[in-house]
């Protein structure tokens, strides 16, 4: 991996079982700018430094995390997030991709796996850790049994005498299985 700069906020004190993604990222050979526990440090840091990559710890509540990541878009849009996170909730999932993160990373992650994370994001491609991912199928995959229940309505095109019937989107069906509401309409 070319030259990576990375800048971190996590909290002071993590559990006895979580490394401290500054430790990981260092071993792994990557560019350290720093590692704060404050968001406004943090900011300023993204101002100053211009990191590659901006790893958060996000909390369960969404909302601790959700003013940095709208200031950081509003200063600095194309600064990559990796949010580091156990939340596997689609909704939150889905409110820290509309605020700026483009990959996710458990706090358990190994070293591989951060670097992994850390190229895709670097590179504008979203990544999810295999738990998430398998997580997000299966929603995905139980909207569309919901969905497939519903009749379709015709297209208006035909050939060969034959009506065609428009096909639920995937992302239809993952914005349905992300919100956890289905439409009543057929």
């Amino acid at each position: 991996m070319t030259s990576v700069r990375a800048l971190i906020l996590e909290p002071q004190t993590l559990s006895q079982k979580i490394k401290s993604a500054a430790n990981i990222v260092v071993e792994a050979g990557i560019q350290l700018i720093a590692s704060v526990s404050q968001p406004d440090e943090a900011l300023s840091l993204i101002e100053q430094e211009q990191p590659d990559v901006f790893i958060i710890d996000l909390p369960q509540s969404l909302a601790d995390g959700l003013p940095i990541l709208a200031a950081l878009r509003a200063r600095k849009p194309r600064t990559f997030i990796l949010a580091r996170t156990d939340c596997n909730d689609d909704g939150f999932m889905l409110e820290a991709v509309e605020s700026g993160v483009t990959g996710f990373i458990s706090p358990a992650a190994d070293q591989a796996e951060i670097l992994a994370a850390i190229q895709s994001v670097r590179e504008g491609k979203p990544f999810l850790p295999p738990q998430m991912t398998i997580s997000l199928l299966d929603d995905i995959r139980q909207a569309y049994a919901s969905v497939k229940q519903r009749p379709r309505k015709p297209t208006g095109h035909q050939s060969s005498g034959k009506k065609k019937y428009a096909k639920p989107a995937l992302g239809v069906l993952a914005v349905d299985s992300l919100t956890k509401e289905t439409a009543d309409t057929p």
